[in-house]
């Protein structure tokens, strides 16, 4: 009983990564990794005397604006170097790329907690938590799992894939790709470039597939090409969505941060220690697998820094909300 309990948590908590963005999109009540016992948070407007304090607000504002600066310098970086990846093709730039996205992806997961929060308390921005534009900005920047075949060559696929097929290279063409027709259909973010950058455990991302070699066939060339031009638009366009979102968290007078002033101080607190709470258990539980299995495929979203970025911020939440309630 114990264990089908621990599977069905489990569950739980590694769908609420994954469909972060459409839950967001639905205007949920509450994150698919928080327990029920936050729905009653979504009450009516605040009378004055219960709206959040200057105080509390600077400090939250304190922590997301460290959050999102670091999320946006380092997106910056990797677009920077997957720019440079197309003038200077070497092991020595591919390998650069590789550890810029691991850092910028962690800076990404590291503000998963104020997402969850904003989601929790109905603060919906207009832009970027709809899908009136086709799709919501977290669908953008880290949509997964995904089919790799969906981008490139797999292991007995070798002409497959959006690098195989005669699509434009634009921004617009690949937002139209986007989960077209599946979920798992990702052509941008995080994840598309991810495996771009890597691979997968089976069919490793090697050099010789992005150098270009001018006795090989035009074909061929053209192929490679492809492959460091979709690297670089997927920097830019991760850069873009990135900075979106930046730009509407960072200040008090940011879309959200303004969001929270209007909300009540006594719902802000308890949501903050309840998503802080579910984060660290959910951390903790998938810290046993990824302690007790090996990874079988380069797709794998959680890492054991990126959980150690997320418990973080939850201990500082928690410990901010202790400050402020005695």
């Amino acid at each position: 009983m114990y264990r089908v309990y621990f599977l069905c948590l489990l569950i739980a908590l590694l769908l609420g990564c994954s469909q972060e963005g459409d839950q967001q999109a639905n205007h949920s009540d509450h994150d698919a990794s928080l327990t029920s016992e936050t729905a009653h948070l979504k009450d009516s407007q605040p009378s004055s005397s219960d709206k959040i304090d200057t105080q509390l607000l600077d400090s939250i504002a304190q922590i997301s604006d460290d959050l999102f600066t670091q999320l946006n310098t380092e997106v910056g970086t990797l677009e920077l170097v997957s720019t440079q990846l197309e003038l200077s093709t070497t092991i020595e730039t591919l390998n650069q790329a590789r550890q810029e996205w691991v850092q910028a992806h962690n800076a990404y997961i590291a503000t998963r907690l104020f997402r969850q929060l904003s989601n929790n308390l109905g603060i919906v921005h207009p832009d970027l938590d709809t899908v009136d534009h086709l799709h919501t900005n977290h669908s953008k920047i880290d949509q997964h799992p995904l089919l790799p075949g969906y981008l490139d060559a797999v292991e007995g696929y070798p002409y497959s894939g959006l690098i195989h097929s005669d699509l434009t290279l634009s921004a617009e063409a690949l937002y139209n790709e986007h989960q077209l027709g599946d979920p798992s259909y990702v052509a941008v973010g995080f994840h598309a470039l991810e495996f771009m950058l890597f691979g997968t455990t089976k069919t490793p991302r090697e050099i010789d597939q992005l150098t270009i070699n001018t006795e090989e066939s035009e074909e061929e060339q053209s192929i490679k090409q492809r492959r460091l031009v979709y690297i670089k638009l997927l920097g830019q366009l991760l850069s873009d969505d990135i900075n979106n979102l930046v730009k509407a968290w960072k200040n008090v007078d940011g879309f959200y941060l303004s969001s929270l002033a209007l909300q009540s101080r006594a719902k802000i607190l308890a949501s903050l220690r309840q998503i802080a709470e579910v984060e660290l258990e959910a951390c903790k539980q998938i810290q046993v697998i990824l302690d007790n299995q090996a990874p079988t495929s380069r797709q794998v979203h959680d890492s054991k820094e990126s959980l150690q970025a997320r418990n973080t911020v939850a201990e500082k939440i928690l410990k901010l909300i202790d400050e402020t309630e005695q």
